[in-house]
């Protein structure tokens, strides 16, 4: 599946836009974590590490880990109103059958 499009149907990205910009300025990273990985509990990756992606439309294998920044979850900008909305920062990669919402 494209790294832009993990980012939206795992709800990393609001839109493909922000996935694209986000991917560009060098905020995603991709991880070889497994499903036993401690990084998911501790914040540390035990198996293999991350590598920053900076292509949109490269192309990630399901199950691996994504993050943005740091893995934490980040605030912005409310879409409708005032104030801020809490984003998670990781997420697994689905696998290719997931359906992507309009």
């Amino acid at each position: 599946m494209r790294l832009g499009k993990v980012l939206t149907v795992t709800n990393l990205a609001r839109s493909g836009s922000e996935a694209t910009r986000l991917i560009k300025q060098g905020a995603v990273s991709v991880g070889g974590c497994d499903p036993d990985c401690e990084f998911f509990d501790t914040g540390k990756c035990s198996c293999g590490g991350w590598k920053k992606v900076t292509n949109p439309v490269e192309e990630v294998e399901a199950g691996l880990a994504v993050k943005v920044g740091d893995g934490n979850y980040r605030l912005m900008n409310k879409l409708e109103g005032t104030g801020w909305d809490q984003v998670k920062g990781v997420a697994r990669v689905p696998a290719d059958s997931v359906t992507v919402k309009p």
